[in-house]
């Protein structure tokens, strides 16, 4: 990597991720012991080198000012610190973010509000909600169960197929109430035959779950 490459930092992680948890930039910024400018900058310098904002912001009188995460921003959470932001200009992710409450197990566990029940791989402390980011890259589709050595395997259902790309179809699944998005080529997509309504199982290791920072 070029000494002066541009990466997604450690801060910048933090920052987007405690406005997963407050819509207030002044609380996060006071959460991460930085300045405002600082967060602004941080956001802008992201959207930037993007190419799409990743908050969204309304101003109004004290209290009902807000700032949220786009879909650009929340799919900066899959992301590992260190990524050069030149790459997430072409390939951004559009992952997705659960939350649940922890369970020291073993094995360690997040349940969701709905009842999903998925085995993690970080420590954590019992009874928290922490949240986590799926990279629809990191799920596997499969129309019928074998054995394998991802800890999730979750029945679930297709809800939509959309193109991306040339060769890329983003598939919206269901699996007890939550949806994830899940990347597939077209020639998964035709070989599985999967359409709307199609009944799948999902696979996941629990090192597939990012953390967000609590």
């Amino acid at each position: 990597m070029p000494r002066n490459e541009l990466v997604l930092t450690p801060m910048d992680l933090r920052l987007l991720a405690r406005l997963v948890h407050t819509s207030h930039l002044a609380q996060a910024c006071r959460e991460l012991r930085v300045t405002r400018d600082q967060a602004n900058y941080r956001l802008r310098r992201l959207g930037r080198y993007l190419g799409r904002p990743v908050v969204t912001a309304r101003k109004g009188p004290p209290g009902s000012s807000w700032t949220r995460l786009t879909r650009a921003g929340r799919g900066l959470l899959s992301q590992r610190p260190g990524t050069p932001l030149r790459a997430l200009r072409t390939h951004p992710g559009a992952g997705t973010l659960l939350f649940g409450r922890y369970s020291r197990g073993p094995p360690p566990s997040l349940t969701t509000g709905n009842g999903l029940v998925l085995s993690v791989g970080f420590p954590g402390r019992e009874g928290e909600l922490r949240g986590v980011a799926v990279d629809p890259e990191a799920v596997l589709v499969a129309r019928r169960r074998f054995p394998a050595s991802a800890r999730n395997i979750l029945p679930a259902r297709i809800l939509s197929l959309k193109p991306r790309g040339p060769v890329q179809v983003i598939a919206e699944v269901e699996s007890r109430g939550e949806r994830l998005p899940v990347a597939l080529t077209e020639a998964a997509v035709r070989a599985l035959h999967l359409r709307r309504g199609s009944r799948v199982f999902l696979y996941l290791k629990a090192t597939a779950l990012r953390p967000l920072p609590p």
